[in-house]
């Protein structure tokens, strides 16, 4: 990464880069569920990728967005998944890849790539319960050049600092909300 690349600069490329990864999860949960979701993993704190001056990001969303007894599959978990395979399938991800358990595990799950659209790898997990069943989606964006520490400072500012903000994110979100992407200096959501 060159030495002068700006603050404004590092952050306009992540910010792309967040974007389409967050887009496009959206899009699978969307082929799942359309309704609120439990955010656990928020998805804007670079972390290291690996090698030298590169960042990614990572996300997760769980159902029920309220945890509480009942919530139920719409539909059969293996067809949910099936169906969502053939959906990745058709829209551009790669190395879509069904996997079942044997014995007392009975989750479900669903793994693939999608690198144009920034994700290197997502991952959906159906979990039937006795009470409730549960659905997890997770992802890694791909990698991209910038200093992590950097790009941290940048998204959240005064992160390094003694008395930084608390930040706060929304604690479930539909498929369809307008993500944001870190936060301005006084604390607010961009």
């Amino acid at each position: 990464m060159p030495d002068q690349i700006t603050s404004e600069d590092l952050f306009a490329r992540a910010a792309e880069l967040n974007g389409s990864f967050k887009s496009a999860v959206a899009d699978v949960q969307g082929q799942v569920w359309t309704e609120e979701w439990q955010v656990a993993d928020y998805g804007d704190m670079p972390t290291d990728c690996g090698a030298d001056d590169t960042f990614r990001f990572s996300m997760s969303r769980h159902l029920p967005a309220v945890s509480g007894e009942g919530w139920r599959f719409p539909a059969d978990p293996a067809v949910m998944r099936d169906e969502l395979a053939q959906w990745m399938e058709a829209n551009g991800y790669r190395d879509v890849t069904g996997l079942s358990y044997t014995g007392d595990v009975d989750t479900l799950t669903l793994t693939a790539r999608n690198v144009d659209a920034g994700i290197a790898e997502i991952t959906v997990q159906y979990h039937p319960g006795e009470v409730q069943d549960g659905i997890d989606v997770s992802a890694k964006s791909v990698c991209a050049d910038g200093d992590v520490d950097d790009l941290a400072e940048v998204i959240f500012p005064g992160i390094y600092e003694d008395a930084f903000l608390e930040w706060t994110y929304p604690e479930t979100e539909r498929p369809d909300d307008t993500p944001i992407f870190g936060f301005t200096e006084d604390g607010q959501p961009r």
